[in-house]
């Protein structure tokens, strides 16, 4: 990609792609949207968007094969709104999987096998306003999972195994 600086869409769907290393994309500064759906892909390595200040529309990552996001995968891109991460294998969601998304607005996680959050994983997304958790295997709603997300407007949940919420899980958001 060291040619192709001015690129601002990117999109490698459908494909064989098994892989995205960190850096992978760090030299494509101008990029606005990245999408990546329909390829083998089980892991996103740390700093794989490293650079990305530009990336601010979008960047679609379903329907891979992601079982796992790694800590600092996204960090780089604190421009970005919108991250779609659904129809993957996620099973959990780590403390720094989501380090580096400041601007984040929406995230959609739904259609993965998502049982466990770390307590302090959402924390980070203090400009999030949408988030989609369907479809998954979460069973207990930690009062850490949403604290501090005072711009959150809408949290979907269903269609998880949901047999535990506890009583102060959703204190800290007033416009939900």
């Amino acid at each position: 990609f060291h040619n192709t600086k001015s690129l601002k869409f990117f999109d490698i769907s459908n494909n064989k792609l098994s892989e995205i290393k960190s850096h992978y994309f760090s030299k494509l500064y101008n990029l606005t949207s990245i999408k990546i759906e329909n390829n083998p892909i089980k892991f996103i390595e740390e700093y794989s968007f490293q650079n990305c200040v530009n990336l601010y529309n979008i960047l679609i990552l379903g329907y891979l094969k992601l079982v796992s996001i790694d800590d600092m995968a996204f960090y780089g891109t604190k421009n970005l709104l919108s991250l779609e991460l659904n129809n993957n294998q996620i099973k959990t969601l780590k403390k720094d999987s989501f380090t580096g998304l400041v601007s984040l607005r929406s995230i959609d996680l739904r259609f993965n096998l998502i049982k466990s959050i770390d307590d302090f994983c959402l924390l980070q997304l203090q400009s999030i306003r949408f988030i989609r958790l369907e479809f998954n295997f979460l069973t207990i709603i930690n009062e850490k999972f949403f604290k501090n997300l005072t711009n959150l407007y809408e949290l979907y949940l269903s269609y998880n195994l949901i047999k535990t919420i506890n009583s102060n899980a959703f204190d800290s958001l007033i416009n939900l």
